[in-house]
């Protein structure tokens, strides 16, 4: 039989394992959480650098048209902010513009690639 004395030092041993058992649970959930919120933001910049490099990619350039050349398929534009933007039309390419019906100085609103490659030419 244990004595008075023996009995609450197993006791307050008891106890002080139950709060550490319930201090590492706690960390355990801590470093969980960590990892998950670490998680949800490496995906959040990955899906965020594939969306940039979207945006990049393509190009529209609004303005006055300075020239095209129906035989090479350059067309040559230039922005509102008076820069010119030379891009190529694709004669190859599934639903090609058709540069032959565009006039010189008419407004036009071109889409192309990040290589300049126009991928629809509208005049207004």
């Amino acid at each position: 039989m244990l004595r008075k004395g023996a009995k609450r030092r197993s006791n307050s041993v008891q106890s002080q394992v139950s709060k550490s058992k319930k201090q590492n649970q706690k960390e355990l959930k801590g470093v969980k959480m960590l990892k998950k919120s670490l998680s949800i933001v490496l995906v959040a910049l990955f899906v965020f650098s594939f969306i940039s490099v979207a945006a990049l990619s393509a190009a529209e350039v609004k303005g006055k048209l300075v020239s095209a050349n129906a035989e090479t398929g350059e067309v040559v534009v230039q922005d509102d902010a008076g820069e010119t933007k030379t891009l190529m039309a694709d004669p190859k390419a599934e639903g090609a513009v058709d540069i032959k019906m565009l006039k010189e100085g008419d407004s036009v609103n071109v889409e192309s690639d990040s290589d300049g490659v126009i991928k629809s030419i509208q005049a207004e």
